[in-house]
């Protein structure tokens, strides 16, 4: 299967819809758009983290997550560790629906379903902002809106997530892997210095905190 032997070396990562300023990279094309696009689309938050993947046996899962410990230019009051945005499955050759995706990130969060000898209370499932049928241009209203951003030094007052990223909503994805994003353009303005050259700053990981399961353009 030649995805997955591509998974054993990267990470999927979404290219972008070309909205904006900042386009010239990685931008999806008119046939990508439309597929996304094609009927329900799924409406998740870009965490900003650093891309990691796992392997589970049972079942055989690709898992794909941010892992979120340090802070890289948004602070966080997180559930765990690592904000599950994608699983693979090898034996159907698809990556999974929303549906199941969130399922069995659950069940991986309730120790269900094991990833070697990580505990399970690190993992939970990005936050889903909306899910409907959108034209492209009805997407840049969901920009800043965030589950678990919170100002630094006052994890009371929430702030702007990163950005979205938009998905199809059908029963499983293509083997290409089809996912767009559009980043807020005050985040990409406010990054002046990489994440690593700046003093170590951690995100709050607090198992107590709510893992959000509902849509966050229905409680914001």
């Amino acid at each position: 299967m030649q995805y997955v032997e591509r998974l054993n070396i990267e990470c999927p990562k979404p290219k972008r819809f070309p909205i904006g300023k900042r386009f010239k990279k990685e931008v999806l094309t008119q046939h990508q758009i439309k597929y996304i696009l094609m009927g329900k689309s799924i409406v998740e938050e870009k965490m900003d983290g650093k891309p990691v993947k796992f392997g589970a046996s049972d079942p055989q899962l690709f898992i794909f997550a941010e892992d979120l410990a340090r802070m890289h230019s948004i602070y966080y009051h997180i559930p765990g560790r690592y904000a599950i945005y994608d699983i693979f499955n090898p034996d159907r050759d698809v990556f999974l629906s929303w549906e199941e995706k969130q399922a069995l990130s659950l069940e991986i969060r309730r120790g269900k379903i094991k990833i070697a000898s990580f505990q399970p209370e690190l993992f939970f499932p990005v936050p889903v902002i909306a899910e409907g049928e959108f034209r492209m241009d009805d997407l840049p209203r969901f920009l800043g809106m965030s589950a678990y951003a919170r100002k630094h030094g006052n994890m009371g007052l929430k702030a702007p997530g990163e950005g979205i990223v938009v998905k199809s909503g059908a029963e499983a994805f293509p083997e290409e892997y089809y996912a767009g994003k559009i980043v807020r353009e005050e985040f990409l303005n406010g990054i002046i210095t990489n994440y690593l050259r700046k003093p170590l700053r951690k995100n709050a990981i607090d198992p107590s905190v709510r893992v959000m399961t509902g849509f966050l353009s229905s409680m914001q």
